[in-house]
C-alpha cells in the first residue's frame, strides 16, 4: 500500500503544486458551468439565461449537501489517517458515499413533487416559468450523481490524488461543453439541452471515482458500509460551513433575483446572472486552493505537528493575498471582454452588467481571506467557527447590505453589497484567528 502524500513536509512551492490540481479543477468547473450560460444566452434567449439564475437557488441546496459531506467527511477521514486509524478511514469513506447516494435520491423525489410551487416562490414569472420547468425536469434525474461528484472531488484530495480529480473534472467539463453545443445548437433542444448535457457530464467523475476507490491497493479505498450515525453527524458538523455557504448562496441569489426583477425586470435578472457567473469564475481558484490544502492541515493537526501546521497556513495566506490582487486587476482591465462573452456590446444590458462588475469586483480583493479562514477551521475540525465565518460572510452581511443598499441607492446599491460584506467578514476572520491562535498554532507547551 502506497504512502499518502499528505504526510509530506511541504514547502511553499510544494504546497502550491499539491493544491494546483484542485485549483485547476475548480477553475475548469466554473468555466464549463459558465459555458452553460454562454450557450443559453447566445443560442436560446436572454430570458432563458435569466431562468438559469431563477433555478440556481434550488440546486445550490443540492450542491450544499454534496460539499458538506465532501469537505466535512474529508476532514474526518484525513484525521483518521493522521491518527493511524486507516481501516476506520476506509469504512467511513464507504459509509459516507452510501449516505450521499440515498440523500441524492430523496432530493430528486422532493423536487419532482414540489417543483412548480417552489419555482413560483423562487420568482419565476409567466415568461420565465416554462424555461425553469424544462431545465428542472431534465436535470433532476442526475441529482444523486451530482451529490457524489462533489463528495468525491474532496475525497480524491484526501487520498493524495488531486490530479485524478482534475482529470475527472476535465473529462466531465469537455463532455459538458461538447454536449451543450450538440444538444443546444445542433439538435435545438434549447435550455433542456443545457440541463441534459450537465446531468450526463456529472456521471463521468463518479464512474472514475468508483473505479479508483474500489481498488484496495490505493492508500484510501472503500471499506465496509457501517452504521455510524455519529460519524455522519460529525462530518455534517465539520462541513456545515460549506453547507451554510450554499444555503446562503441560495437565499442571496433569490434576493438578487427578486430585487433586480423589481428594479429592472427580466433584464435586471440577466445582468446579475452574468455577474454571478463571473464571480464564480474569479473565486473558484481561491476556493480550490483553500480546499486543496485542507487535508494537509487536517493531517498535521491530527499528527500534532504544529511547526508544519504553522508553515502551511502562513504560506497559504501569502498565496491568497497575491492571487486576490491579480484576479482583481484581471477583472478590472478585462471588464468589457468578460461581459461581452454573454451580452452583445452596445446594449442596455451590457452597460448595466459592465458598470455593475466594476463595483462588484472590489470584493474579490478580500474574498480569498475569508474562504481560506473558513476552510482552515473546517480542516481543524472546528466546524462551529467555520460556520460562523461562512454565515456572516456569505449570508448575514450580504443580505443586510443588499436590502439596505438597494433601498437607498437602487441598482448601484446592489453592486456595493458584496464588497462591503467582504470587508466586514475579513474583520471577523482576524478576530477568530486571534482568539484561537494559541489552541492550534502556539508552540508553547
Amino acid at each position: 500500500m502506497s504512502e499518502n502524500k499528505i504526510a509530506q513536509n511541504f514547502g511553499a512551492w510544494g504546497l502550491l503544486k499539491y493544491a494546483l490540481p484542485t485549483v485547476c479543477m475548480m477553475l475548469f468547473t466554473s468555466i464549463y458551468t459558465m459555458v452553460d450560460g454562454v450557450f443559453v444566452a447566445q443560442f436560446v434567449s436572454v430570458d432563458a439565461l435569466s431562468a438559469l439564475n431563477i433555478v440556481n437557488p434550488l440546486f445550490s441546496l443540492v450542491m450544499g449537501f454534496g460539499v458538506m459531506l465532501g469537505a466535512g467527511g474529508s476532514a474526518v477521514i484525513a484525521k483518521n489517517i493522521g491518527e493511524g486509524e486507516e481501516q476506520q478511514a476506509f469504512d467511513n469513506l464507504s459509509t459516507l458515499v452510501f449516505f450521499g447516494t440515498i440523500l441524492g435520491l430523496v432530493l430528486m423525489v422532493l423536487i419532482l413533487v414540489f417543483m412548480e410551487p417552489v419555482l413560483s416562490l423562487l420568482g419565476a414569472t409567466d415568461i420565465l416559468m416554462p424555461y425553469c420547468k424544462d431545465y428542472c425536469y431534465y436535470i433532476v434525474g442526475f441529482l444523486a450523481p451530482w451529490v457524489l461528484e462533489l463528495m468525491f472531488s474532496s475525497y480524491f484530495i484526501t487520498a493524495g490524488k488531486p490530479q485524478i480529480g482534475l482529470i475527472a473534472t476535465l473529462c466531465s467539463g469537455i463532455f459538458n461543453i461538447v454536449g451543450d453545443y450538440f444538444l443546444i445548437v445542433v439538435v435545438g433542444m434549447g435550455i433542456r439541452g443545457a440541463a441534459l448535457a450537465t446531468g450526463l457530464a456529472t456521471c463521468i467523475p463518479v464512474v472514475i471515482a468508483l473505479i479508483y476507490f474500489f481498488n484496495k491497493e490505493h492508500s484510501l479505498h472503500f471499506g465496509r458500509i457501517m452504521n455510524r450515525p455519529r460519524m455522519i453527524l460529525k462530518s455534517c458538523t465539520n462541513g456545515v460551513s460549506e453547507m451554510i455557504s450554499n444555503l446562503a448562496a441560495m437565499i442571496i441569489t433569490l434576493s438578487y433575483n427578486l430585487i433586480m426583477l423589481r428594479l429592472a425586470g427580466e433584464a435586471g435578472v440577466a445582468a446579475i446572472t452574468v455577474i454571478l457567473y463571473l464571480e464564480f469564475l474569479f473565486t473558484a481558484g481561491l476556493y480550490g486552493f483553500a480546499s486543496g490544502i485542507a487535508p494537509i492541515i487536517s493531517y498535521n493537526f491530527g499528527a500534532q505537528n504544529r511547526v508544519r501546521l504553522r508553515r502551511v497556513v502562513r504560506d497559504a495566506y501569502v498565496f491568497i493575498a497575491a492571487a486576490s490582487v491579480i484576479l482583481y486587476a484581471a477583472c478590472m482591465f478585462g471588464n468589457e471582454f468578460l461581459v461581452g462573452i454573454f451580452v452583445a456590446p452596445g446594449t442596455e444590458l451590457f452597460a448595466m452588467a459592465s458598470g455593475g462588475l466594476r463595483i462588484f469586483a472590489t470584493g474579490f480583493l478580500f474574498a480569498g481571506f475569508s474562504l481560506m479562514t473558513s476552510n482552515m477551521f473546517t480542516a481543524l475540525s472546528n466546524g462551529g467557527i467555520s460556520a460562523l465565518i461562512s454565515t456572516l460572510r456569505s449570508f448575514v452581511f450580504v443580505l443586510i447590505c443588499l436590502i439596505s443598499f438597494s433601498t437607498l441607492w437602487g441598482i448601484t446599491g446592489v453592486w456595493c453589497a458584496v464588497p462591503v460584506a467582504e470587508v466586514l467578514s475579513l474583520i471577523v476572520c482576524g478576530i477568530c484567528i486571534a482568539l484561537f491562535y494559541k489552541r492550534y498554532f502556539s508552540l508553547a507547551k
